[in-house]
């Protein structure tokens, strides 16, 4: 009895009870799934094999959906990730009788969980829709705050 009664006090707090050992073990389990959810994303990394083998993927799927002949890719695709698709720009002659294989250009659009590209003619993005500004409509000239020649200095 006079050995227990020589320790300090804080070592005889140590005596621990069911629950604090389960708040501990939980507090652990806790530090192991915080480290597991932020290494989760490095995990999913795509390697550049995988990428290009996708690149291909919607390239063929885009090309063969197009209705233009010898139709070819303009440019880079683009991913949309908040939509799980990706858009490419085609371009090649238009097959279409009142055409006459004057040369077009076609939206399209490949969705990531079906597979599927759907493609949709892209001249209305060359040229508005209505003429700018439109008839009896100026615009005013541009003032720059401070500085007196549209914010340029003299």
């Amino acid at each position: 009895m006079a050995l227990v009664a020589s320790f300090p006090r804080p070592l005889l707090a140590l005596r621990t009870t069911p629950w604090d050992r389960l708040a501990a073990g939980l507090v652990f389990l806790g530090g192991w799934v915080c480290a597991l959810t932020l290494l989760a994303p490095l995990a999913r990394a795509s390697s550049p094999a995988a990428w290009k083998a996708y690149d291909l993927e919607v390239r063929q799927a885009c090309l063969k959906a197009s209705g233009l002949q010898g139709a070819r890719v303009m440019g880079q695709r683009v991913d949309v990730p908040e939509l799980s698709t990706s858009v490419l720009l085609l371009a090649g002659p238009n097959p279409q009788a009142p055409m006459g294989g004057q040369a077009s250009r076609e939206l399209c659009l490949f969705t990531q969980n079906g597979r599927r590209a759907v493609v949709t003619g892209a001249e209305p993005l060359d040229r508005p829709r209505w003429p700018y500004p439109a008839p009896g409509v100026t615009l005013p000239a541009p003032t720059g705050g401070k500085g007196g020649a549209g914010g340029l200095a003299r």
